[in-house]
């Protein structure tokens, strides 16, 4: 692709927390596609991501003016954006900072939206451990000290399932043995706050996945 200056780009990579990325692909067709092309469809158009459980045809990329649209376009195993997933068909308007996963499986790859290079917040979530502050697409975050203390849990642990019982044992220490602390009573409460919180300061995504019987995994 061809670099344009303060031109939106992904950056592409199979590690867990986008560490070994690629060089910025620019978005300047329309749609851009991504999945496993035929040999002719290669091209300026067609981003070739090469694992098996990547379908040929993928996902698009649309843009309208200066709107960008992230579309299942026949991806069998979806496309994981944060804690939701595309299914075919499907579309969700992207903003700056968005991480979606292609596949939605548990090896797949990780793709970040940059829409402005001026932009000084890249990650859609993101703390300062040593003031404590949460920033959540680049706006701050206050958080009651129970609720900060499971997200830098989950933080710390991020796109790892973290087990019920080892959260509620960081976050209320030794009481579980002693029964004072029940999952149903305790950590699903808090849950739900943080859920609440991160919810309206992202415009609808908690980055978390409830993963049925074994616990929390933070998705960015």
């Amino acid at each position: 692709m061809i670099k344009q200056n303060n031109q939106p780009y992904l950056l592409i990579s199979l590690s867990s927390d986008l560490d070994n990325t690629w060089s910025p692909l620019y978005v300047t067709e329309n749609p851009l596609c991504l999945g496993r092309p035929e040999l002719a469809q290669i091209g300026p158009g067609y981003i070739d991501l090469s694992l098996d459980s990547v379908s040929r045809q993928h996902a698009r990329i649309w843009c309208d003016g200066t709107t960008y649209t992230l579309e299942n376009w026949q991806g069998r195993y979806g496309i994981g954006l944060f804690e939701r997933e595309l299914q075919p068909g499907e579309r969700h308007e992207l903003r700056h900072g968005y991480i979606f996963r292609i596949p939605a499986l548990a090896e797949h790859f990780r793709i970040l939206f940059v829409a402005n290079s001026k932009e000084t917040q890249l990650w859609p979530l993101y703390i300062e451990p040593a003031l404590q502050k949460i920033y959540v697409f680049g706006e701050q975050l206050e958080l009651a000290p129970q609720e900060y203390a499971l997200l830098r849990y989950l933080y710390d642990h991020r796109n790892r399932t973290c087990p019920y019982d080892q959260i509620i044992d960081h976050i209320w220490p030794g009481l579980r043995e002693k029964g004072v602390v029940q999952k149903g009573r305790n950590l699903d409460v808090l849950l739900v706050k943080l859920r609440k919180a991160l919810s309206g300061a992202s415009q609808g995504f908690t980055f978390m996945q409830t993963v049925r019987g074994e616990g929390i995994r933070l998705v960015v």
